[in-house]
């Protein structure tokens, strides 16, 4: 990367200039990052100022510490104040980095948060100021903006590039981030916007992954929220309020249930039943996601079990759970699954894992793990398919027996010729490689007909059955798959 800096004052070279952060000179606030060139750490000669830069400079990427960020936020606010022109503060973070730090390590972290650092320099305007300010966060400063237009286009624009691969000595490595939004006039000092950044991220990473949420004062009220989910659910398994529901999943070719999957619900003392996705992001957050996944996981094995016990239809169906990626790289989670098939007596061919794209982020620790299972009998379904790391190549070499369709295919298939081209060729690749393609999310008979079209082999979705509870799904896996008010497969 070329280096922008000037000449400096006499006291020091390499000034900040252009929103570049290179090296620090006594006596000046402005950080000092060295050219690429050189060192990060400071020389002998700096090592006398060595609390200075170490206060104002991020050590690993030489950026700007969260210190001196917080200061140049709070003079860009004095200006849009006194020229009533609009400033924004954005929150950058990427997204899973624990499973990254966690799979390869501290090393392979530190150098993934310096390429991230340099990718954002390479992306960020040449006025923008930039600064590490959280482990895993980086703030930039867009001042002055025309609009909020403006800061957003920014924002996709970071995003776009983090999504570009990083070539690092263990292969490309492909990383998402998610972006936080705050205006100045929403906040009157720098603290404030900088904390409206961060509830706005936090936001943003509570719906998915690789989105930019604005901070509008609603959200606040949102985290005011989801920090009592959050203090709620820890104790949520101690006092029995999580519960299990079973979506049937339909054979379009032989038309019957062939099995169900199995997904979590809260029923909260004070605001009744909660659905995942309020408090999954949560539980993701904090690792409470590795006991709530084995309490689904030994609640469903137990249930397929007294449907068995109770009809021997049940012999034919079979068991899906949803795994993330915090569950799959978690000591010991082949043995889990082996204890709860052992303790149930099913068969490892009962149950199917799913597990989704970027739980398979890391490949190294997600082709041990899943073959591991492969081992056991285990069968594999990789969820959402096609919303985000589609690779033949991990197709190939990952011992994947289902390619589950995600619904955001499903909603426009029947007028989107787009869409149904490519759930066409999804359809071709589980084919030529022996995997069944299951489509997520069929709500109308004009999907089901489109699928049935394309050769899906099967479906689920509120069309046959939304999730229930074990006794109604039970009577409705007893049955043949209905199409509702009488209407007609074909």
């Amino acid at each position: 990367m070329a280096d922008r800096g000037g000449a400096g004052s006499g006291r020091g070279s390499w000034r900040r200039r252009l929103g570049r952060c290179i090296g620090i000179t006594a006596g000046v606030s402005d950080p000092m990052r060295t050219p690429p060139s050189a060192p990060r750490a400071p020389d002998a000669h700096s090592a006398g100022r060595g609390t200075v830069q170490e206060s104002l400079v991020d050590r690993l990427t030489g950026l700007p510490s969260l210190i001196l960020f917080v200061e140049r936020v709070g003079q860009a606010l004095v200006r849009s104040n006194e020229n009533n022109t609009l400033m924004a503060v954005l929150d950058v973070n990427i997204d899973g980095f624990r499973i990254f730090n966690d799979a390869k390590g501290m090393k392979f972290g530190d150098v993934l948060l310096q390429v991230v650092a340099d990718r954002l320099q390479e992306t960020i305007d040449s006025t923008d100021v930039i600064s590490r300010i959280r482990a895993d966060e980086y703030g930039v400063l867009c001042a002055p903006i025309a609009n909020e237009g403006e800061a957003i286009a920014r924002a996709e624009r970071i995003l776009e590039s983090l999504e570009r691969p990083f070539a690092l000595a263990d292969g490309d490595v492909i990383v998402s981030a998610s972006i936080g939004i705050a205006f100045n006039n929403e906040a009157t000092s720098s603290v404030g916007i900088i904390g409206n950044a961060e509830v706005a991220l936090h936001s943003a990473k509570s719906e998915r992954r690789s989105s930019i949420k604005v901070y509008k004062d609603e959200i606040r009220t949102q985290a005011k929220y989801r920090l009592a989910l959050d203090t709620a659910l820890r104790s949520a398994l101690e006092r029995d309020e999580l519960f299990v529901v079973y979506q049937p999943i339909a054979s379009l070719k032989d038309r019957v249930y062939v099995g169900v999957e199995a997904l979590v619900r809260w029923n909260h003392p004070e605001l009744g039943v909660i659905g995942p996705q309020e408090f999954i992001p949560i539980a993701e957050e904090t690792g409470l996601i590795v006991p709530i996944g084995r309490f689904v996981l030994e609640t469903a094995c137990r249930q397929l079990q007294r449907w068995r016990e109770a009809s021997p239809k049940a012999n034919d169906w079979r068991m899906s759970i949803n795994v993330s990626a915090s569950q799959l790289k978690a000591p010991g989670f082949p043995e889990s699954i082996s204890h709860a098939l052992g303790e149930t007596g099913l068969s490892s061919s009962d149950l199917r894992i799913e597990v989704t794209e970027s739980a398979l982020v890391d490949g190294e620790v997600a082709t041990e793990v899943l073959r591991r299972l492969r081992e056991l009998g285990v069968r594999i379904s990789i969820d959402d398919f096609g919303t985000k790391y589609s690779s033949l190549s991990y197709i190939t070499r990952l011992p994947i027996d289902e390619l589950k369709i995600d619904r955001s295919f499903i909603d426009d298939l029947v007028d989107n010729e787009s869409l149904q081209a490519v759930v066409s060729a999804i359809l071709t690749i589980g084919r030529s490689l022996g995997l069944t393609v299951t489509a997520e999310g069929v709500e109308t008979q004009a999907q089901l007909i489109q699928l049935l079209m394309l050769g899906c082999d099967s479906a689920q979705g509120y069309l046959f059955e939304r999730p229930l509870l074990p006794g109604a799904c039970f009577a409705a896996l007893s049955s043949p798959p209905r199409p509702p008010l009488g209407q007609k497969w074909m």
